[in-house]
């Protein structure tokens, strides 16, 4: 039998496109290590009601400005920050995220990349989904190579905050068949819908791009060999 993980990234490969830094090279950022910064309880989602925010929830296509320092914390913990602590079958506590994955599974990398620093210092930082933690990870790519990397570049004109998903095969088709390669797009997009949501109580705004070039935005973050973007999200004062 084929290895699914082999499998899976020769489909992806078959259903995206070469970017314009394909032949030159990628873009550049470099590798940088730090410890992770533990970020505040979440807070401060008011008093709207799910009613509400369901009716309210929009695609913000124009910012004021980039999401606000204050707001980082509470977006990213509410919806797929670290939600419950259940015991698993062998007796060892598991945390399980605000936004659920087909079989519980670390599917989906969430970063928060800052061109300039104005919510976080400026990089890209992993956001470890069971912690509440943000690890700076790589060196903040110019707003030129981010903007390339983006079919819709003139969101930068908008916003310098931007979180990215990033689905993982390496820890889901340990358990799943190459199948689950779908299932990876669901989970990612459990992940947005709760992005959208809590974006709205917090007053905030957020959109989801599925329009930019695999290879230079994986390099530009950084990611394992086993990963591949599935969405940015531009998100930014409303």
């Amino acid at each position: 039998m084929s290895d699914p993980i082999r499998v899976a990234q020769r489909i992806h490969r078959l259903l995206t496109a070469s970017g314009p830094a394909s032949s030159g090279g990628h873009p550049g950022t470099s590798e940088i290590t730090g410890a992770a910064v533990d970020l505040l309880p979440p807070t401060g989602l008011g008093e709207s009601s799910l009613a509400q925010v369901l009716a309210t929830r929009r695609s913000t296509y124009r910012f004021t400005g980039p999401l606000p320092p204050a707001m980082v914390a509470p977006l990213l913990g509410y919806a797929c920050g670290p939600q419950r602590t259940v015991i698993s079958p062998n007796g060892t506590p598991h945390v399980m995220s605000a936004a659920p994955s087909a079989g519980g599974l670390d599917s989906i990398d969430v970063y928060f990349v800052d061109l300039l620093g104005s919510a976080v210092p400026a990089g890209v930082h992993r956001y470890d989904r069971r912690a509440h933690t943000l690890t700076p990870v790589r060196t903040a790519p110019s707003a030129e190579d981010f903007a390339s990397a983006l079919l819709q570049p003139q969101f930068l004109t908008y916003t310098t905050t931007f979180i990215v998903l990033a689905a993982r095969l390496d820890t889901t088709m340990s358990k799943y068949p190459a199948r689950h390669y779908r299932t990876l797009h669901i989970d990612a997009g459990v992940v947005a819908q709760n992005l959208y949501l809590v974006a709205t109580a917090l007053r905030t705004g957020c959109v989801a791009v599925a329009g930019f070039y695999d290879d230079e935005l994986g390099a530009l973050l950084g990611v394992r060999d086993t990963c591949f973007p599935v969405l940015v999200l531009p998100v930014g004062a409303s």
